[in-house]
């Protein structure tokens, strides 16, 4: 019996040590060598060249095996939402996000976290290209509540809702032309969705986030509006 109480226990143990410091200076060194490839990513598209992904893809798997080899490094997975994003992996950076959101809320309620309002950001985002704009609309419309509370904080939260509203916008103006929104086009075919309803659940979206932190400009809502009507003529 005693035996097989420590064996139990010995299995414990060793399942709650599995992601701990194994090999912390390996793992930097992968940080390091991950950052490099993502560099040379973004740089890439910003050239709009699409080998992009191929270094985004190397710099993922680099800072997978830095974290297996030390998960206490916080700074190992904050790229991997947004890496995983902009592969169009949205399932594996909603799994990212949602970890480190987890891992993030003490620190954000204590006022030491700039990661949380991101992390909503990116959790809307990816909603969004997955067709589900209820989700979607929960997690932008939390992190623009919460960032209306820490706009005098840090410009970063105004610089993710610039980030948004483009993408809502945009998504809604090119959803039907873009190959980029071939894979939000299927699923949206496969939950009976048609595009231009879509288009216009996201320019209403775009409406109530864009002018939340700002004097509303008139004009533009009334061209939003207009945009509006068109589409509901245009939908079949």
């Amino acid at each position: 019996m005693f035996k097989c109480n420590f064996l139990i226990l010995f299995l414990f143990l060793l399942t709650i040590s599995k992601g701990q410091v194994l090999d912390t200076p390996k793992s930097v060194m992968l940080f390091k060598e991950a950052g490099a490839e993502m560099t040379i990513g973004f740089k890439k598209k910003f050239e709009k060249n699409a080998e992009y992904k191929k270094h985004y893809q190397i710099a993922i798997t680099k800072y997978l095996d830095a974290y297996n080899l030390d998960s206490t490094i916080p700074e190992l997975t904050i790229y991997l939402p947004n890496l995983y994003f902009d592969i169009q992996k949205f399932d594996s950076s909603l799994f990212w996000s949602y970890k480190l959101l987890r891992e993030d809320s003490i620190n954000y309620v204590q006022g030491g976290s700039n990661n949380y309002l991101y992390l909503l950001e990116n959790l809307g985002n990816c909603y969004l290209l997955l067709g589900d704009l209820n989700k979607s609309t929960y997690y932008l419309k939390l992190n623009y509540k919460l960032g209306k509370k820490q706009f005098e904080r840090t410009t970063r939260v105004s610089n993710n809702a610039i980030d948004t509203t483009n993408l809502l916008c945009r998504l809604a103006l090119n959803i039907d032309k873009s190959q980029e929104y071939k894979q939000l086009r299927n699923i949206l075919i496969q939950k009976k969705v048609k595009t231009c309803d879509y288009a216009i659940g996201l320019l209403k979206l775009f409406q109530e986030l864009h002018y939340s932190k700002k004097k509303s400009n008139e004009f533009s809502l009334r061209q939003i509006n207009i945009k509006i009507v068109q589409m509901k003529n245009n939908c079949k």
